[in-house]
């Protein structure tokens, strides 16, 4: 806190950068200290976000960034999964240090209507271990 400015300091912390396409190690498993994967600082204004983006066919994309909370219009510290066809979207927001660095622990889901009950509990499981790093930090 900057009192004789009359500015208000904010607390920045990390997230991950990058993306499995071009960052074999930004996908699963994740490797930190992989080539192109970066930290990149975030403020509070800010969230770390991580996205999966699975096929039916399996493949997959991997995304880890610093985003404006704004794009996290499901919450912060919270998880969305969304249905589009054949591409099921995993998207998570997080807002302490390399949060967004957690393996997503979805296993060869089948997109379908009776999957999604159990994609829904995996993602919950999800955030919940993302609260519990967030509280022990």
């Amino acid at each position: 806190l900057d009192l004789l400015r009359g500015t208000i300091l904010t607390q920045a912390f990390n997230c991950y950068d990058c993306w499995s396409v071009l960052a074999p190690g930004c996908g699963e498993p994740f490797k930190p200290n992989a080539t192109g994967v970066t930290v990149k600082s975030a403020t509070s204004k800010q969230s770390c976000i991580a996205s999966r983006e699975t096929h039916v066919d399996g493949s997959e994309g991997i995304a880890r960034a610093v985003v404006d909370l704004s794009e996290c219009t499901f919450g912060k510290n919270q998880c969305q999964i969304e249905l589009n066809g054949d591409v099921t979207k995993t998207t998570c927001c997080c807002s302490s240090n390399l949060c967004n660095g957690y393996v997503f622990t979805f296993e060869g889901t089948t997109i379908s209507h009776s999957a999604s009950c159990s994609i829904f509990l995996q993602a919950t499981l999800f955030v919940f271990m993302l609260f519990l790093h967030c509280i022990m930090s």
